[in-house]
């Protein structure tokens, strides 16, 4: 609780840089001198979130592990900012990580460019190893309260600014938008 972190890049609440799985973890964020990244990819839980995959197992035990999945985890309160881009609520930079059932609460997130609510920038694929997976995913998660701010001529977004992979089912945004901005929490077309 009360979390504080400072840093130059991939900074976040819990861990800069995710290459596992993170699940049922909540980050409360300092109220004054909260998250923030002198370079960008920054977010309350996570800076970068990378997506991937790997194989275990022999015979009928093989099977293929993806790693990158953030999962019933929130962020409550405080800043989340840079003087960059790539900045989220949750997570800065998506890296074809999956988000599932997360969400942000009453957190003011600010950059230059790339700025979200739930996720600053997302980029995912439609598929990932012989066994084939949509990555990039954000599914039943939210944003409530709190504002997002954009400085930097791009797009900045309540739930999701930058997204190069657009599967964004069942969520939702009640709280501020300054800048130029968009909503875009809507299901895939």
């Amino acid at each position: 609780t009360n979390a504080r972190v400072n840093g130059y890049g991939s900074v976040g609440g819990l861990v800069g840089r995710n290459f596992g799985n993170i699940d049922t973890v909540s980050v409360a964020v300092n109220a004054t001198n909260g998250i923030s990244s002198v370079s960008g990819s920054v977010g309350g839980l996570v800076g970068s979130n990378n997506g991937g995959s790997y194989f275990t197992g022999t015979g009928t035990t093989y099977q293929q592990i993806f790693t990158g999945s953030i999962s019933n985890s929130y962020v409550t309160g405080g800043t989340v900012s840079s003087g960059n881009n790539d900045v989220g609520g949750l997570v800065g930079y998506n890296n074809q990580g999956n988000i599932f059932f997360s969400g942000v609460t009453s957190t003011a997130v600010s950059g230059s460019s790339n700025v979200g609510g739930l996720v600053g920038n997302n980029q995912g694929s439609s598929f990932v190893g012989s066994a084939g997976s949509l990555r990039g995913n954000i599914t039943n998660s939210y944003v409530s309260g709190g504002t997002v701010t954009s400085t930097g001529s791009s797009l900045s977004n309540s739930i999701v600014s930058h997204s190069g992979h657009f599967v964004h089912k069942l969520c939702h945004h009640s709280g501020a938008v300054v800048g130029r901005a968009i909503d875009r929490c809507q299901l895939p077309t």
